[in-house]
């Protein structure tokens, strides 16, 4: 906001300009019309006449020898030769004169005054316009600043005054330091409050007026209300304390609404702190005029300096998120002006941020793809499966060597000859730790060929044949891997649904024995039950397949973790021997699929139970911290050796007789969807902990 604007240029060059501004509108939608000179009449006689107006209602709040504990008129004066320049000084006098005849003062005093007066904004003004900024407030060193600023300027009007009445025995050599200290602390609260008033509100606030900022409004006026006028009995020896409500609201309103709340709400805090203690009801009356003016002089300063303060560090802070934005916009456009493609990862291989070469080379462009590995986009793009793999492994080589890697990939593309890229990789490390992973890579598909057809060329001039006959074994063998990627590919997105048919054929053909041999021996019902049970046992094997490779949307929804804990209990067959102690406190909720995050919870129950023999107990438990609900079920079962355990999330793996190996990987896939973690302790003989984190 540039609110410290000095308008001399416009005075000097002819112009006025006629912004829709607050306290400039009232002014200049009035005069764009007028020449220079009555412009500048004008103003001298607007600033006269609110200099006049404003130091009569002040001194009606005259606490010792005429001196108020607020004087305006310092403040709007500062502030409005900040905005219009110092050549407006006239209006000083105009409204010193117009003052002392509506209030009959002898006019030898006021010439003391006079002099003083005029300095006071003026030596402001500059020692602000020192500050080589546009805005007072910009940041919280040039509010600083004007709070130095704010308590040294009384001084060239305060010292000349009192001396003045001491030469023509206005005042005594024993009342001039009360009178000085008065007359100072009265200009320093005008220049705190109204200064910053002015000129903040000369621009015109961003906020509008909503049914919440009223209702603020209101609130922020009725506890004023309560902290200056009304006090019951039982708070009145605390009456001092309750005014930290007031400073506590003009922080808050200035971190919400920046500098035109802060300087509206200390406007208003000095309003009814100073019409509190002229009706004698505020919390600063004191047996000593001296104490209570300095009591709340020193309550507006520090009021209206924490706001000050305060909406200088938010504005700050808006400016370099400004700044950060800007400077992230640049980046994206460099990144993605460049042909070569950039990826950034974070320390766990997902991706941060790809520029846009790199998004249509591997036909990512419109997926979100932030957060996801490169094993979790491969299920975006198939065709480039195989490319996103091996991207993954190479990452692990670089993390562990530790040092910049640069090496070749090979891409392949939709009916066009694969690219070929020199890819370097720069893992960061942070105390230690996988920071980031920097990837580059630049298409050297033409350099590739050419060096190629050289070294073809050459070899040929040596033994041509030989080299005939081995391009063609490589040619071959090249066609033979892609004929068998393309069959495994085929058979992997088919082969459940077909296994489906035959077995459900089976099925219904035992069923139909069962039913036509009721009266079999039962060796023959056994083994129809046999047939049975092994062609659940082959269903549950082909649903475990098709959850391997089906990608299903999450449908996340607001969940109590206890409630969801004992709904996937419930369908459970729990041996009389085995108890099941759900532990997790009462309203612990999270976000998740509920389907999917209960197909986690009953596989892994379902295992603790099958890992106890005869008696146990399986113990479910959970604690919420900043990032992570922590879920932890533990078993007293057999256990699982140590050297198993890292391949325990393997498809196909399995440490039971009849397991189908996929249970714990289809629980990872889906936890890893969710952005959590699941890991697996254990100790053979002794039982197994599943440790599961979920986002909060």
């Amino acid at each position: 906001m540039g609110v410290c604007h000095n308008f001399e240029s416009n005075l000097d060059e002819g112009t006025i300009g006629c912004n829709p501004i607050l306290l400039k509108t009232i002014v200049n939608q009035s005069i764009c019309f007028m020449n220079k000179k009555s412009v500048y009449l004008f103003k001298i006689i607007f600033f006269g006449t609110l200099y006049s107006i404003t130091g009569i209602l002040a001194l009606k709040f005259q606490k010792f020898g005429g001196v108020t504990p607020v004087w305006p008129p310092s403040g709007i004066a500062l502030g409005l030769m900040l905005l219009w320049g110092r050549k407006i000084w006239p209006g000083i006098i105009l409204g010193i004169v117009l003052e002392a005849w509506y209030m009959g003062f002898n006019s030898l005093p006021i010439i003391m005054i006079i002099p003083g007066n005029i300095l006071e904004p003026i030596a402001g003004a500059w020692l602000i316009s020192r500050f080589r900024t546009e805005n007072c407030f910009d940041s919280v060193s040039n509010a600083l600043r004007f709070i130095r600023v704010a308590f040294i300027t009384p001084l060239f009007s305060s010292v000349p005054a009192v001396i003045g009445f001491l030469i023509i025995g206005a005042t005594t050599f024993s009342e001039a330091p009360n009178l000085w200290f008065t007359w100072w602390m009265g200009d320093l609260v005008g220049i705190f409050i109204f200064t910053p008033l002015i000129t903040v509100w000369s621009v015109r606030p961003r906020y509008k007026i909503t049914a919440d900022n009223l209702f603020l409004a209101f609130f922020f006026l009725l506890i004023n209300a309560f902290v200056f006028f009304y006090v019951p009995e039982s708070l009145l020896n605390d009456r001092v304390t309750l005014t930290y409500l007031t400073v506590t609201l003009v922080i808050w309103i200035s971190a919400r609404y920046s500098y035109h709340g802060a300087t509206l709400a200390t406007f208003m805090v000095a309003l009814f702190a100073m019409t509190a203690s002229y009706l004698g009801t505020g919390p600063f009356t004191a047996q000593q005029v001296l104490m209570e003016v300095f009591l709340q002089v020193s309550f507006l300063t520090v009021t209206a300096s924490s706001g000050l303060i305060i909406a200088a560090v938010i504005r700050e802070n808006e400016l370099i998120n400004d700044q950060l934005k800007e400077n992230d916009e640049r980046l994206r456009s460099l990144i993605n002006s460049t042909p070569d493609i950039i990826c950034f990862k974070d320390g766990e291989g997902r991706w941060l941020e790809a520029n846009k070469a790199d998004l249509e080379l591997f036909q990512l462009t419109g997926i979100n793809y932030r957060g996801r590995k490169d094993s979790e986009l491969a299920k975006y793009s198939p065709f480039y499966h195989d490319a996103f793999m091996a991207c993954e492994d190479s990452d692990e080589i670089a993390w562990q060597k530790g040092r910049l890697s640069k090496g070749e990939e090979i891409i392949p593309r939709p009916n066009k000859q694969p690219k070929v890229y020199e890819v370097i990789k720069v893992p960061i490390f942070e105390e230690g730790r996988r920071k980031g992973l920097v990837v580059l890579g630049r298409d050297i598909t033409e350099r590739k060929i050419a060096e190629e057809k050289l070294s073809r060329y050459n070899e040929r001039l040596i033994l041509e044949v030989e080299q005939k006959t081995k391009e063609m074994e490589e040619l071959n063998a090249k066609m033979m891997r892609q004929e068998k990627l393309a069959t495994v590919g085929k058979i992997s997105g088919s082969i459940a649904h077909e296994l489906r048919n035959p077995l459900g054929a089976i099925k219904q053909s035992v069923f139909f024995l069962k039913r036509k041999w009721k009266d079999a021996p039962t060796k023959v019902i056994d083994h129809l039950t046999l047939i049975e049970n092994e062609l659940n046992t082959s269903e549950a094997v082909i649903r475990n397949l098709l959850e391997m490779t089906r990608l299903k949307p999450l449908q996340k929804e607001r969940l109590d973790l206890r409630e969801h804990i004992n709904g996937s209990i419930a369908p459970l067959s729990v041996p009389s021997g085995i108890a099941i102690n759900n532990k997790i406190p009462e309203k612990l909720v999270f976000n998740a699929d509920p389907v999917q995050i209960k197909q986690v919870f009953t596989n892994i129950i379902q295992n603790a139970i099958q890992a106890i023999d005869d008696r146990g107990d399986v113990n479910i438990s959970a604690e919420k911290t900043d990032r992570f609900i922590k879920i932890e079920i533990r078993d007293n079962g057999c256990g699982i050796p140590e050297n198993k355990i890292a391949e325990c999330f393997e498809p196909l793996y399995s440490t039971k007789a009849k397991g189908t190996g996929l249970g714990l990987a289809i629980c990872k896939n889906i936890i890893d969807k969710h952005d959590g973690y699941i890991k697996l302790k254990s100790q053979e003989g002794t039982g197994t902990i599943v440790q599961i984190g979920l986002p909060v």
